[in-house]
This record gives structure tokens, C-alpha cells and sequence, in this order.
């Protein structure tokens, strides 16, 4: 991600899933490619959804929430034309859309899970474009899962 972008999803309520494995499904100039998603309604990426995860194994889910529904119809028909996609459902006025990740990332998923960013794959990190900093990275696992806290309750 380019500096300006990264400062601003770092100064934003986005979730580290949002900022570092959106590349997973949209790889086309990541940094420009999470732009156009925030642009398109995107809260934020998950690795989870509590009571969904056995039915989307190795998935990322993507909520949006859409401002302009005419804009987001054609969106989302470029989007659920990807081999990735799997799936979609509606979360109270919501709408949450399930990706199957690539068999080269399913490590690097876990490892992500983990807080092991240095053991993640080559292939992942040539995503980027650049060196990424894990250092500053303040890994909290139940804000990459979506309804993590409800599941609790």
C-alpha cells in the first residue's frame, strides 16, 4: 500500500484483516484496489464469522455496507464474477460477501491468526509492492472476527 493510503486505514476503524489481506482476493494494485472498495460501502474484512466458519472454510468475508445502491448493483456484479467468490448473505442492512482464498495463501492466513508475520510467504508479501513493517502491527484476533463479541454472550 502507498504511504497516504496506509496512514489513512491505520487513522480509520479498519481492522488488520482489511489492511492486510484484501490483496488476497482484490491482488490488481492493492493499494488502489482497497480504495475503490472503501469507496463502494467496505466496513471492513474478516477472517471469521462465528457460526458460519465450518461452511466457509479457507474464506474471508467482506462487509459492505452500500451508499448508492445503483453504483453497488453494478459492483457487485464485477465482484461475484470472480473465481474467488463464494458466496454472499445479508446482515441486518448489511451485506457480507464470502471469498475463497487462494490455495498459496491458506498458510498465510493461519500464520496471520497466529501473529506470525514473518513467517508469512514470499508470495504474500510480493502483494505489496514493498517491504511491510510487522513490527507496528497491533494484533487483536477477536476484531478480525466478525460477531466475535455476541458469540461470547
Amino acid at each position: 500500500m502507498e504511504s497516504g493510503l496506509y496512514n489513512k486505514v491505520v487513522n480509520t476503524s479498519l481492522n488488520n484483516s482489511t489492511r492486510f489481506l484484501s490483496p488476497l482476493i482484490f491482488t490488481a494494485r492493492g493499494e488502489e484496489s482497497l480504495r475503490v472498495l472503501l469507496n463502494f460501502g467496505l466496513i471492513n474484512v474478516y477472517v471469521d464469522d462465528y457460526g458460519y466458519k465450518s461452511k466457509y472454510l479457507y474464506c474471508l468475508f467482506y462487509l459492505f455496507k452500500p451508499t448508492d445502491k445503483a453504483a453497488f448493483e453494478e459492483f457487485q456484479k464485477k465482484i461475484t464474477s470472480f473465481d474467488s467468490f463464494y458466496d454472499y448473505y445479508e446482515v441486518e442492512d448489511k451485506i457480507m460477501f464470502v471469498f475463497r482464498v487462494n490455495s498459496i495463501y491458506r498458510r498465510d492466513i493461519e500464520m496471520f491468526k497466529q501473529n506470525r508475520f514473518h513467517d508469512m510467504s514470499e508470495d504474500y508479501k510480493l502483494l505489496f509492492h514493498r517491504n511491510i513493517k510487522f513490527n507496528d502491527i497491533d494484533m487483536d484476533l477477536p476484531k478480525e472476527i466478525y460477531r466475535f463479541e455476541e458469540y461470547l454472550t
